[in-house]
């Protein structure tokens, strides 16, 4: 890395004391440049496009987030994500299919961007917080020859277990790419871990089957 400043005729600074302008050039970017604020404090607003599953079957899900960077390379965030595939229908040998609807969770996050400036850089982020899950049971034929009721005649029948609350931990490494000086992208990758608030069998099951690993395309406008 090297420094360039624009002094003027007289040996002067162009800008004065308070402003240099920089040329910084990285391994992973080419040249571009900026002007160094020393504890700076910017702001964005971001939309992941988020490709995940559920017992290997694929969903696809949107997150939106707002936060604030510091010295260019911290950021600290709000997000929540909403699943947008209707629903995922897992089967079950005995009869009793289990029907996943509307996940979503709210997070706060941090971040640390190494070598912002660079046309292409790391991201690495953590984010904790709360998912709900809407479980469904959808009764099958044959379990219903099994197990008559007079209430669940109907072979479509569900039963609804409720909203089932977690803890959400999640870490996510992107590589993101500065296009102009308000807007990034990134492609990332990361893994959720759920922990239910109430440990029944069911809720610790539906904490398994949503737990894995993510890929997702941002899109960033702001002050970085």
């Amino acid at each position: 890395m090297f420094e360039m400043i624009l002094l003027a005729d007289d040996g002067s600074s162009v800008l004065g004391n308070s402003k240099k302008y920089y040329i910084q050039q990285n391994m992973m970017s080419s040249i571009s440049s900026h002007v160094d604020h020393s504890d700076s404090l910017g702001y964005f607003i971001e939309e992941h496009f988020i490709m995940s599953s559920i017992k290997n079957k694929n969903i696809t899900g949107i997150d939106s987030e707002v936060g604030v960077v510091l010295n260019h390379a911290f950021a600290a965030s709000l997000g929540c994500y909403f699943m947008q595939t209707n629903s995922v229908t897992i089967s079950s040998p005995d009869g009793v299919n289990k029907v996943y609807q509307d996940f979503k969770y709210c997070t706060n996050r941090i971040a640390y961007i190494p070598m912002s400036y660079g046309i292409i850089h790391p991201k690495i982020t953590l984010a904790y917080g709360i998912a709900s899950l809407n479980l469904k049971q959808k009764f099958s034929s044959s379990y219903m020859l099994i197990h008559p009721s007079p209430t669940l005649s109907d072979p479509n029948s569900q039963t609804t277990n409720g909203l089932i609350y977690f803890q959400i931990f999640k870490p996510m490494v992107s590589v993101e790419a500065n296009l102009m000086s308000f807007i990034r992208t990134s492609f990332g990758i990361g893994y959720s871990w759920l922990w239910p608030f109430d440990w029944y069998a069911v809720n610790k099951q539906a904490a398994t089957a949503i737990e894995g690993w993510e890929f997702q395309f941002t899109v960033s406008l702001g002050v970085f």
